[in-house]
C-alpha cells in the first residue's frame, strides 16, 4: 500500500477542486455525473422543460451502468461498453443539445437552466472521464452516502464541549466508515 499510486480524484465540481486540472497532472480529475443531473433536475422541477432530454439520456448512461454492476462485468469490459457506439451516441446527442441551446440564448431560460447548461458545459471533460478506465465511477455518491454522517456530525461537533471530543469523534468515525467500506461489522 505505500507504493499505491492515486489514479484519479472525483469532485462535485466546485471551483476550489479546479487545481486539480491544472497542478496534478498524474491525477486524472473526475467530476461527478450525479451533480450535473441534479442540476437539470431543479431546472425541470421549476419549469424548464428543456432539462427533460438531458434527465433522460442521463437516465440511459445510469441504466448502461446498473447493467454493468448486475453482470459482473470487469473494468475492460466496462471500459469496452462505455467506449461503445452506443454509448457514445448518447453521450454525443448530450453534446448536440447542449451545444444548440447555447447557441440559442433563450431569455425565457430559466437561471437555473442556464446554470446546468454552463456546468456541464464547464465540466464537459471532467464528468465524461469515467469513461477513461473501467474501475472508474459515474458519480461520487457512494461517498457521498459515506460522508453525509458525518458532515452532520460535524454540525452537532460545536456542541461537544473540548478539542479533544471533537478528536475523538473524528477518529471515532474514521473507524466506522472504513469499516463499512471494507464489509467489515
Amino acid at each position: 500500500l505505500g507504493d499505491a499510486k492515486i489514479k484519479s480524484l472525483q469532485s462535485d465540481g466546485y471551483n476550489v477542486y479546479m487545481y486539480l486540472d491544472n497542478e496534478l497532472m498524474d491525477i486524472e480529475h473526475l467530476c461527478c455525473l450525479a451533480h450535473a443531473r441534479a442540476k437539470f433536475k431543479y431546472a425541470y422541477d421549476q419549469g424548464s422543460l428543456q432539462a427533460r432530454i438531458f434527465l433522460e439520456l442521463i437516465a440511459k448512461l445510469y441504466g448502461m451502468e446498473d447493467t454493468y454492476r448486475r453482470e459482473k462485468l470487469t473494468s475492460d469490459e466496462i471500459y469496452h461498453r462505455r467506449n461503445s457506439k452506443e454509448t457514445t451516441e448518447i453521450i454525443d446527442k448530450i453534446r448536440t443539445e447542449l451545444y444548440d441551446l447555447l447557441a440559442n440564448p433563450d431569455e425565457s431560460r430559466s437561471e437555473l437552466m442556464s446554470k446546468a447548461l454552463n456546468y456541464l458545459k464547464n465540466f464537459w471533460n471532467q464528468i465524461f472521464a469515467y469513461r477513461n478506465d473501467g474501475e472508474y465511477s459515474i458519480d461520487n455518491m457512494a461517498a457521498e452516502r459515506a460522508i453525509r454522517p458525518i458532515t452532520v456530525q460535524r454540525k452537532n461537533s460545536l456542541f461537544f464541549g473540548s478539542v479533544k471530543g471533537i478528536q475523538n469523534s473524528a477518529i471515532y468515525n474514521t473507524f466506522i466508515e472504513t469499516c463499512k467500506q471494507a464489509g467489515v461489522s
